[in-house]
């Protein structure tokens, strides 16, 4: 999980380094190692504290900046694709990594990357958080102050363990109701086989829904007495579902597991899967797929505590290389905001970084901005689509989004997915 901020202003690098390694100290997600038990079971192994000369790598690119800025601006990009795609030794380094590049003195670029057995999105805003307080504190040579953890993830872990034990059967039975008769796989037209061995490159294409058009798919939303989500959910359901052709689409969808209140400033992955069946009977209206995709997020979210893994594994659906199971697509809709990390005396600006390789076939993310707009980007698997074919995905969804705002009970099948110009 990488993350990437370019901050304007002085940095004090001690201070910083500090910071870091409080932050490692205090969660213990962020320095458990796993290794191999003699009978092939991972098991946790909480490190040493690191020195916090061993946390923070620092690059200084200043006098290559001033001599060659474009030079040094292509290399910190390359530093930046370098650190994104560096494997972790899960059994002998800490599954946490930072890097600072300075730039001059006053301009640095932020370099931070996280295991996601170590954390979640969630856990990005906590250690931004606490890093902006360790930081100030240390820069004031002063000790930090931070409010005293209730648990650690491991005690989370014990207790989910327990937990589970009771409530798992019920939980299953209705899991296997609610995914009965889905199809194996997303059926998209594929511009390249589908071989196991492919390397899944991911590809990017971005999209923005205007401000007036997701206000319209508010109050749409509230008209159906649902989320704004779930209202994505279903045109992504039937956009998908005409594509393909299929009537019933799986889509996968995060959900932030923190159901307790001990957990909301834990470090750690909390972070769980729900698979949810979109009917796409073209014959219906987009109120109609709404309520029934309202109906599959609530009955999905009664179980959101059950690991994706283990529903896998009873559902003993068919396995494939070639493919992940139960879903192949998933929808995220981000809305918590993202992590600040301004440090004292400085602004940041987050730089965006794609990884290498996609989990997924195809994987759309969403989040709102601070002008109304909704920025999307979906990720792709380009070993098995091309960015053209994609790109006129994204714009059949945005299309379709128009087309139901303007006559959300009339048949879906009536309902335009490209302009006059693409028919």
């Amino acid at each position: 999980m990488p993350l990437a901020m370019r901050l304007h202003g002085a940095i004090n690098i001690d201070a910083l380094a500090q910071a870091l390694r409080c932050i490692v100290e205090r969660h213990e997600a962020l320095r458990t190692l796993i290794v191999e038990s003699e009978n092939g079971h991972p098991v946790g192994i909480l490190a040493d504290i690191p020195h916090h000369l061993e946390i923070l790598t620092v690059r200084d690119l200043s006098s290559q900046h001033h001599d060659n800025p474009v030079a040094c601006a292509e290399q910190i990009n390359r530093l930046i694709r370098e650190e994104a795609g560096t494997a972790f030794n899960l059994a002998d380094e800490i599954p946490f990594r930072a890097s600072l590049i300075v730039i001059s003195a006053t301009e640095h670029v932020l370099l931070l990357t996280m295991h996601h057995h170590a954390g979640d999105g969630t856990s990005w805003s906590i250690i931004g958080g606490e890093l902006k307080i360790a930081y100030a504190a240390l820069n004031a040579k002063s000790s930090p102050q931070l409010p005293e953890l209730q648990i650690q993830y491991s005690d989370w872990a014990h207790w989910q363990v327990a937990a589970l034990k009771k409530k798992l059967p019920a939980k299953l039975e209705r899991s296997k109701i609610r995914l009965a008769d889905i199809p194996e796989r997303l059926t998209l037209p594929l511009d390249h086989p589908r071989h196991p061995d492919r390397a899944h490159r991911a590809g990017y294409v971005h999209l923005t829904i205007a401000a007036e058009t997701v206000q319209a798919l508010e109050k749409l939303a509230r008209s159906s007495q649902t989320t704004f989500f779930t209202v994505l959910l279903a045109i992504y359901g039937v956009m998908l579902g005409r594509i393909a052709g299929q009537k019933n689409v799986v889509i996968g969808s995060p959900v932030s597991g923190r159901t307790r209140a001990e957990t909301e400033q834990i470090v750690g992955f909390f972070l769980n899967t729900l698979a949810i069946p979109v009917l796409t009977d073209t014959l219906s209206s987009a109120h109609t797929v709404i309520s029934q995709t309202k109906k599959q997020v609530e009955s999905a979210i009664i179980d959101q505590d059950l690991p994706f893994e283990l529903l896998v594994e009873d559902l003993g659906v068919a396995r494939s290389l070639d493919h992940t199971p139960i879903f192949q697509t998933m929808l995220s809709y981000q809305n918590q905001g993202q992590a600040d990390f301004a440090l004292e005396g400085t602004t940041a600006e987050m730089v965006p970084v794609g990884l290498a390789t996609t989990k997924f076939d195809l994987t759309f993310a969403l989040e709102p901005l601070v002008n109304g707009d909704v920025s999307g980007v979906f990720e792709y698997d380009a070993d098995l689509y091309d960015e053209i074919n994609v790109a006129n995905w994204a714009n059949c969804f945005v299309n379709l989004i128009e087309a139901i705002i303007r006559s959300p009970d009339q048949p879906l099948q009536s309902l335009p997915m490209t302009s006059a110009a693409q028919r």
